[in-house]
């Protein structure tokens, strides 16, 4: 039996288990139920309320091949009967859903490269590739973290959904100045 860290283990499986953000959860459901995805959301919040944890069941609703389009109920990782694309999503190894934090891509570049060499490739199994964007706590946003995020919001196509976690005080400051 191999090693899983608890955050991982107990993470909630589908949007009924995520608690304390029923609101968020209902939205995202009901944009789902009526096909009103946009191309990227920002999640934002303090340290551990569930950002990347529902930035997840996102990628899992949009790409699930149990349903012939995006679905409210995605696969739970326990099921026996999940689907390859829910499962991979859900072990952290799926090709189309790229997680950047900034604490690997310590440079503006290697985050730059990351997503400007990914952005033109289609989808490997999934709908959508998914892009989750996580800044690194200290950084504010530079000239070239902006204009990455340009980049992206001119270059988003139908099978490019990206997501990004806020840390919520820091980020605000660093956009005042």
């Amino acid at each position: 039996m191999t090693y899983q860290v608890i955050a991982r283990k107990w993470r909630p499986q589908t949007f009924e288990d995520v608690t304390g953000q029923e609101g968020i959860t209902r939205t995202l459901r009901n944009a789902i139920e009526h096909e009103r995805l946009h191309h990227a959301y920002l999640f934002s919040g303090a340290r551990g309320v569930g950002k990347t944890t529902t930035a997840r069941l996102l990628a899992k609703a949009v790409n699930c091949h149990r349903a012939s389009g995006p679905t409210p109920t995605p696969c739970a990782f326990t099921d026996p009967d999940a689907c390859p694309s829910c499962r991979e999503i859900a072990e952290g190894r799926s090709i189309d859903v790229l997680e950047i934090d900034a604490a690997s891509n310590t440079g503006v570049d290697n985050v730059r490269d990351a997503i400007i060499n990914t952005i033109g490739v289609r989808p490997a199994r999934d709908r959508y590739n998914a892009r989750l964007r996580e800044p690194a706590k200290a950084r504010c946003a530079t000239r070239s973290r902006l204009s990455i995020r340009l980049y992206l919001s001119a270059k988003a196509r139908s099978g490019l959904k990206t997501w990004r976690r806020r840390w919520g005080w820091r980020a605000r400051r660093c956009w005042r100045a």
